[in-house]
C-alpha cells in the first residue's frame, strides 16, 4: 500500500509539473491530487507506522508537520492561492528548523557533529525560504550559508572523528519524496527566472506603450467630423470604459505591492506619475521602475487570472474585451449599405480582427468560464510584465477605435 502510494505521489507530480510548464490542461488537477491527497496520506501512513517504534514521539510528530506544510506550502504556491508564503514561512522557518535542531539536542551523543549537520539544515532551510518567497536579500543568505558549510567542512578536515555533516537518509521514502518536491517546484520556479535587467526593460516598454497610445488616440481623433461626432462620441465612451477598467486593475495589482499614497508627475521615485480623468480617453502613466516587489508572480495570478467571489477582474476584462469588439462590429455594419471602398476594408479587417480573437481563446474554455487565454498570458508572469501586457490590451483598444471611426 506505501509503495502503491509512493509511486502514486511521485507521479501524479511530475506529470502535474510537466503539464504545468507546458500549461496543457489538467496540471492544476494533478498537483492537488499528488500535493493535496495522495503525499499527505503517505505522510500520514509514515508516522502511522513509524509511532510505536520511534524513541522519540515528539520528533516524529514535528518531522509530520513539517514536511506536511511543506508540501501544502508548496501547493497553495503553484496554484497562487493565499496563505501560501504563510505556510511556506511555517514550514522552512519554524517547524524544519525545530526539527533539524532537536533532532541535534536528541542524538548529540550518539552522533558525532549532529548539531553542526542541524546548524546547517535549519541555515539552509531559511535560505530555500528566501527563494520560495523571492525575498531581498536572497544572495547574500546563500553566500552566508555557503560560508557555513566551508567552515564545517574545515573543521572535519582537522578532527580525527568523522563527522556527519549533510545528514539525508535516501532510504527512507518520506525524505525521499519531499526531496522530489522540492527538486521539481525549484525546477519549475527557475524555469520563470526573469533577470532584472530585463523587468527594467519591461518598465521603459511601458512608458513607450503609454506614449504610443497618446499618440494612436490622436491620429484617431482626425477621423472625427461634424457628421459622426455623435457616434464618434458613443464608440469614446466605451472605450474609456473599458481603457479605465484596465486601469483600475493595473492600480489593483500594484496597490498589493506598493504604496501609492503620493502622486507626483514625472517624479523617478513615485509609481504612478498621473491618473486619468474619468470622463477622459487616456490611460493612469505609470513608472514601473519605482515598483518594489517586481519579482511578484501570485499577485497578478490572483487579480487577473482568479475565479471566484474576491479576484473576478480578468474575468471581467476578457468579457468586457470581447463584448466591445461586438459593440465596434455592430456599430459599423449598421451603417449605411452604400459603403465607400474605405469604409468596406475597414469593416473587413474589424471582422478578421474579431475572428482572430475569438480563435485565440478555445470555445471550451471560455464555456467552462476557465479563461484560458487569460490564464496563459497572465498565469506565470510577474508583476512589472503583468501591467505590461495589460498596457498592450488597451493599445490594441485603441486601435481598434480608431479602425471603427475609419469606417464611419
Amino acid at each position: 500500500m506505501k509503495k502503491t502510494l509512493e509511486i502514486l505521489s511521485a507521479s501524479a507530480l511530475i506529470l502535474g509539473i510537466a503539464f504545468k510548464l507546458f500549461h496543457w490542461p489538467g496540471s492544476d488537477l494533478l498537483l492537488i491530487l499528488s500535493l493535496g491527497l495522495f503525499i499527505p496520506i503517505f505522510y500520514l501512513s509514515e508516522l502511522v507506522s513509524r509511532w510505536k517504534s520511534t524513541p522519540s514521539k515528539f520528533l516524529i510528530l514535528v518531522n509530520f508537520l513539517a514536511l506536511f506544510t511543506l508540501m501544502e506550502g508548496i501547493l497553495f504556491k503553484l496554484m497562487h492561492w493565499p496563505a501560501s508564503d504563510l505556510i511556506l514561512t511555517l514550514s522552512f522557518a519554524c517547524l524544519l528548523p525545530v526539527y533539524f535542531i532537536s533532532k541535534g539536542i536528541i542524538y548529540r551523543k550518539d552522533r558525532k557533529g549532529i548539531l553542526l549537520n542541524a546548524l546547517f539544515h535549519s541555515i539552509f532551510s531559511i535560505c530555500i525560504l528566501f527563494v520560495f518567497l523571492n525575498l531581498p536579500g536572497v544572495d547574500t543568505i546563500l553566500i552566508f550559508s555557503f560560508l557555513i558549510l566551508l567552515i564545517a567542512v574545515i573543521i572535519s578536515l582537522f578532527r580525527k572523528e568523522s563527522v556527519s555533516l549533510i545528514e539525508l537518509n535516501l532510504s527512507e521514502s518520506n525524505t525521499k519524496i519531499s526531496l522530489l518536491v522540492i527538486f521539481c517546484f525549484l525546477f519549475l520556479l527557475g524555469s520563470r527566472l526573469v533577470s532584472k535587467r530585463i523587468l527594467d526593460n519591461e518598465s521603459y516598454v511601458q512608458i513607450e506603450l503609454q506614449d504610443k497610445f497618446q499618440m494612436e488616440k490622436t491620429l484617431g481623433d482626425r477621423y472625427i467630423n461634424e457628421k459622426n461626432k455623435a457616434k464618434a462620441n458613443a464608440i469614446d465612451a466605451e472605450t474609456a470604459k473599458l481603457i479605465h477598467l484596465i486601469d483600475e486593475v493595473k492600480l489593483d495589482i500594484i496597490n498589493n505591492i506598493e504604496d501609492l499614497r503620493v502622486i507626483r508627475r514625472f517624479d523617478k521615485d513615485v509609481v504612478l506619475w498621473k491618473k486619468a480623468e474619468k470622463d477622459k480617453l487616456e490611460i493612469f502613466e505609470l513608472n514601473l521602475l519605482a515598483v518594489g516587489n517586481k519579482f511578484n508572480r501570485d499577485v497578478p495570478r490572483h487579480i487577473i487570472v482568479g475565479q471566484g467571489n474576491s479576484y473576478t477582474l480578468g474575468s471581467g476584462i476578457w468579457k468586457s474585451f470581447l463584448t466591445y469588439q461586438d459593440f465596434l462590429l455592430d456599430g459599423m455594419e449598421n451603417e449605411s449599405l452604400l459603403k465607400t471602398d474605405a469604409e468596406k476594408v475597414a469593416l473587413e479587417s474589424m471582422r478578421d480582427i474579431k475572428t482572430y480573437w475569438k480563435n485565440k481563446e478555445y470555445d471550451e474554455f471560455y464555456d467552462q468560464q476557465n479563461i484560458h487565454w487569460m490564464e496563459r498570458t497572465f498565469g506565470s508572469i510577474t508583476v512589472i510584465q503583468s501591467i505590461v501586457k495589460l498596457t498592450e490590451m488597451q493599445l490594441e483598444i485603441i486601435r481598434m477605435r480608431n479602425l471603427a471611426l475609419s469606417g464611419l
